[in-house]
């Protein structure tokens, strides 16, 4: 950039913080407050406008950027996992445990994607679809190595279980009102349930994975029953 150019937008800035009365700001910059009353002039501002000697310093802040960059992509990383699980049907209150989401704000997601709000129960896990869950889930945790006090990781499990175990592909997988689409919310509570009841880690050393526990009282848990 021309030194020129660099002059021009710092006075630019001097100035508003002149006309603001911002002095502190102006003193932070590295003016004297001699220099600042000179600057009241529109001679000096002349002066130092078409100068060709630069008479301040710009530099880059890499590791500034490298953060605000880090956290731009984490913030992309985190709306596409929101939108995941919205599809997936998570509930208010794992919004609001993983991303501090307000009934609010998980409304307004729904509605931005198009999703229709939940009516009543989720499905219910019959037997063989709670073994089916149970088994699934521990070939996930011993194949990733997945520590049960890991709630993201927990959460990252559960929905992919919840994309691998979903009703066939000509249903509408977007909508978890659908009938056969088993919610995540169902999925992550019988999680939970497992983990807080002690039937993980399940007994044994050996490598034969053990029958499912028997299931909660409810034939489907309340939402949020078993949340963390």
């Amino acid at each position: 950039m021309p030194k020129s150019l660099i002059n021009e937008a710092i006075l630019s800035q001097i100035l508003h913080h002149l006309r603001h009365g911002q002095l502190r700001r102006c003193v932070e910059m590295g003016l004297e407050p001699e220099i600042l009353a000179q600057l009241q002039s529109p001679a000096v501002h002349s002066l130092l406008l078409n100068s060709q000697v630069s008479w301040c310093n710009v530099f880059i802040d890499g590791a500034s950027i490298k953060r605000l960059l880090a956290n731009a992509q984490r913030s992309r990383d985190e709306m596409r996992t929101i939108e995941r699980a919205l599809r997936l049907g998570a509930t208010c209150q794992m919004l609001q445990f993983f991303f501090g989401m307000s009934p609010q704000d998980v409304a307004l997601q729904r509605a931005m994607l198009g999703l229709r709000p939940r009516r009543g129960r989720c499905r219910a896990l019959s037997e063989e679809l709670d073994a089916l869950v149970w088994y699934r889930w521990l070939h996930f945790m011993r194949e990733y190595q997945v520590e049960p006090e890991d709630n993201v990781a927990l959460l990252d499990l559960a929905m992919l279980m919840t994309e691998e175990i979903n009703a066939p592909p000509e249903l509408d997988g977007n909508d978890p009102d659908t009938p056969g689409i088993l919610s995540l919310s169902v999925i992550w509570n019988r999680i939970q349930y497992w983990i807080q009841a002690g039937f993980y880690p399940p007994k044994g050393n050996g490598r034969a994975l053990p029958p499912p526990p028997p299931a909660p009282d409810l034939a489907t848990l309340d939402e949020g029953e078993y949340a963390p």
